[in-house]
């Protein structure tokens, strides 16, 4: 098993007290580098997904950073592993996940609905807004591309079924990243 000492919210933390480098500010502001983690974390719980595994709990905290930026998921899935029900069950706690980065469903299973792979998105959107401002509370930047102010506009639908799936966000943030780069990591 594998160690890994950051996340992107440890960096972002650093960021906020003055204690990362300019050198290391200006490698990582980039809107590439940005579209990368946004394309690195989406393909990864994509892949959960695919195997009906849920996260319920994304943000910067629980994206760890390999030596060589490349983001690595942590702490996801844990109402399935602990209660081994389904992730649609109407009968889930839903009080799993951080409060700012917890998708409406999660509060109000019995007016906004179960929890689904759209719930995903809601986290995902949070921690790519946050990763873009450096702020927790969601506001979107100036001059971001149209198609990924969308999808990420979409993540933050209080209606589930409003909501883009990560196939759909993984497809906009890949147009973004240079084929070489993505490659490295994807191909």
């Amino acid at each position: 098993m594998s160690f890994y000492e950051g996340s992107v919210g440890d960096k972002m933390a650093r960021l906020r007290e003055g204690r990362i480098s300019l050198l290391d500010v200006l490698r990582r502001i980039t809107g590439t580098y940005q579209y990368y983690m946004a394309c690195s974390l989406a393909q990864g719980i994509q892949e959960l997904h695919s195997k009906g595994i849920l996260i319920l709990n994304l943000k910067p905290f629980n994206v760890l950073l390999t030596d060589n930026d490349q983001a690595i998921l942590g702490d996801f899935g844990i109402p399935n592993i602990l209660l081994g029900s389904s992730f649609l069950s109407s009968d889930m706690p839903n009080m799993f996940g951080t409060p700012n980065y917890m998708a409406p469903e999660q509060w109000q299973p019995e007016i906004r609905g179960p929890i689904s792979f759209e719930t995903d998105s809601w986290g995902f959107g949070c921690t790519i807004v946050e990763m873009l401002t450096g702020h927790e509370k969601p506001h979107f930047p100036s001059g971001l591309p149209s198609s990924i102010e969308n999808i990420l506009s979409g993540c933050l639908e209080y209606d589930l079924r409003n909501r883009p799936l990560m196939v759909d966000i993984l497809t906009v943030f890949k147009r973004f990243v240079s084929f070489k780069y993505f490659s490295t990591i994807f191909l």
